[in-house]
């Protein structure tokens, strides 16, 4: 009987920093974010290889849009407006790490000099092709070899900046209306078109009667200059959000850190839903 060889390969991209492995490899990159000003020097990220043998990576560029829902998809990075594609230089494109081994890719920046002061955006997918296969031995002339191949992948975000700094955003529209599980908390996050990237971080804050309170989640969240809102809703059971309960949004520019925006609602149960304080206009020290 001939031997035959089967080779199956599968894709998952992973937004996370947390490592991605696969039958016999692995692959974690740091960080997952990469800021480069084009007057600055090269800058660059990390590959390591979690498995227990040597693979192959390849880096393929991609373009990031968030849709108006807040989701985000990936586009071809070619002939996208505020792709970093034309300038941005990285190397090497596909190498191979030893098992438990890091590989440091570089980034470049090589603007023309009639580029427009913005930000321009990539992302760089880090693809395990996976370990070299084994080939079946000769001993056994009936076998039938199958070699797995399962492709991992990461995404690394590069934003190159030129001539601008970050951006921020404000709070707006925060909304409370009864739900099934409890209650429904909405608002929207309206970006200020100020600079590049707003880079915030968000945290669900509920006040009870008695003064005291409680951080039921805390969120990254990125807008994308050429995004104008992100809305966000979430849903806050009866025990999160109790009758008499205030519900508060606080928003910081950045990763947290310095002074927030906060917004909160009336209390639950009111009958009077919908926004209390102001919203961008009311500022709290952060931790408080």
């Amino acid at each position: 009987m001939r031997r035959f060889g089967l080779a199956v390969a599968a894709s998952l991209l992973l937004a996370t920093g947390v490592p991605a492995r696969s039958q016999g490899g692995g692959v974690s990159v740091a960080p997952m974010m990469v800021i480069l000003d084009t007057r600055g020097r090269p800058v660059g990220f990390d590959v390591i290889n979690f498995g227990d043998r040597t693979a192959t990576f390849r880096l393929d560029p991609l373009h990031a849009v968030i849709d108006p829902d807040g989701v985000q998809r990936f586009e071809p990075a070619e002939a996208q407006a505020g792709s970093a594609i034309s300038f941005l230089r990285w190397a090497p494109r596909q190498f191979e790490v030893q098992p438990g081994a890091t590989r440091t890719i570089r980034l470049s920046a090589r603007p023309p000099t009639d580029l427009p002061n913005g930000e321009y955006r990539l992302h760089l997918r880090v693809t395990n092709i996976g370990p070299t296969p084994d080939r079946p031995t000769t001993a056994d002339d009936q076998a039938i070899g199958v070699n797995i191949n399962l492709q991992v992948a990461q995404a690394v975000r590069v934003l190159v900046r030129h001539g601008v700094g970050p951006g921020t955003a404000r709070l707006e529209a925060l909304a409370v209306q009864p739900s099934e599980a409890g209650q429904n908390l909405s608002f929207i996050l309206a970006n200020n078109h100020d600079g590049g990237s707003v880079l915030g971080r968000y945290a669900v804050v509920v006040a009870g009667p008695d003064g005291g309170e409680r951080v039921l989640r805390e969120t990254d969240v990125t807008l994308y200059p050429d995004t104008d809102r992100r809305p966000v809703n979430l849903e806050l059971t009866r025990s999160e959000a109790p009758p008499g309960s205030r519900a508060c949004i606080r928003f910081w520019t950045g990763r947290g850190g310095g002074a927030a925006q906060q917004t909160c609602s009336e209390p639950v149960g009111s009958g009077a839903h919908g926004t209390g304080n102001a919203g961008h206009g009311n500022r709290i020290a952060a931790g408080n």
